[in-house]
This record gives structure tokens, C-alpha cells and sequence, in this order.
């Protein structure tokens, strides 16, 4: 996307509005993957999506735990 030469205004909404909500999900999480075609923009997005999930578990499951002992 960072090219002059991409096709990213030809392509349909729908695959342009999923390439911004994986640059979006991406701002928040961090590590560029670099996906270049649409399959591998719903994986990345599916793996980031995932990740952030388990990371919120844990450090939740943490928390909660560090919670319990001051008591």
C-alpha cells in the first residue's frame, strides 16, 4: 500500500474496508505482518483478532489473581 503503482481504489468496498479494519486492529496491537492479497488479510487479521484475546485473558487471569492475594 505504501507504492503508488497498488490497484487498492480499484478493488470492490468491501475488500477495501477490510484492509482498513485490519490497519486499524493493527494500530492498536502492533508487528506489521505485511499481507499482500485478501486471504491473507482475513488470516492476519484472524491470528491479530485471536492474539488479542489470549493476551487479554492472561494478563485478566493475572490480575485477578494479584487481586485475590492483596485481600
Amino acid at each position: 500500500m505504501n507504492d503508488f503503482a497498488s490497484d487498492y481504489y480499484s478493488t470492490p468496498l468491501f475488500q477495501r474496508y477490510y484492509v482498513m479494519f485490519y490497519y486499524c486492529f493493527l494500530l492498536i496491537v502492533g508487528n506489521d505482518i505485511n499481507p499482500s492479497t485478501i486471504s491473507e488479510f482475513k488470516f492476519c487479521s484472524a491470528m491479530l483478532f485471536i492474539g488479542a484475546f489470549f493476551e487479554g485473558y492472561i494478563i485478566g487471569a493475572i490480575t485477578s489473581e494479584m487481586s485475590k492475594n492483596e485481600e
